[in-house]
């Protein structure tokens, strides 16, 4: 028994022979800084709005929000960005107006521009009320390589009778490397 446990420490001793606790350990890398999202303040009346959020899995998301708009039928907006400071990687719209009977979604990203919209499938539907904050549509991206202006741009909403509503608009700016 004790060869045995002999043994097991001549193997353990053998294992750390050279490591005669001068050797340091290189410093760890720094966390890498995430991105921060600065947004414009929050207009007031019918609007639509950025703001950005990290999901669970840590990605960045944009987000378009609405609110005051009244009985809506539909929507459309594009989400405008410096294409060499971020890519935008995937984009969604909630299901705001109905479910896929009852309204259309439209989802197309380019270089520094996503169009989204949304629209109910016929004047007979009526419109949708979107009064509170309302999440619109989502868009996933990478994170920045340098700060970029996030703007809506070219936003439109109408109403079941064709009439158009007035929208303020407020977008943000995206910090490459900001607060970690």
């Amino acid at each position: 028994m004790r060869t045995a446990t002999a043994l097991a420490l001549s193997f353990l001793l053998s294992l750390t022979t050279g490591c005669d606790g001068d050797e340091t350990l290189p410093e760890p890398k720094p966390k890498p800084k995430k991105a921060s999202f600065e947004r414009e303040a929050e207009p007031a009346g019918p609007r639509l709005w950025l703001d950005a959020a990290r999901g669970d899995d840590g990605r960045l998301r944009i987000e378009v929000y609405g609110a005051a708009l009244g009985q809506v039928f539909g929507w459309a907006a594009h989400v405008r960005h410096d294409a060499g400071a971020l890519a935008v990687e995937a984009g969604a719209l909630t299901e705001t107006l109905g479910a896929t009977t009852e309204a259309a979604r439209f989802v197309s990203l380019a270089e520094g521009d996503a169009a989204l919209g949304e629209a109910r499938r016929g004047a007979a539907l009526g419109g949708v009320a979107i009064d509170e904050p309302t999440v619109l549509a989502v868009l996933e991206i990478a994170e920045p390589e340098a700060t970029s202006d996030v703007a809506l741009d070219r936003v439109v909403v109408r109403r079941a009778d064709g009439s158009w509503v007035e929208v303020a608009t407020a977008g943000g700016v995206l910090t490459e490397g900001g607060a970690p």
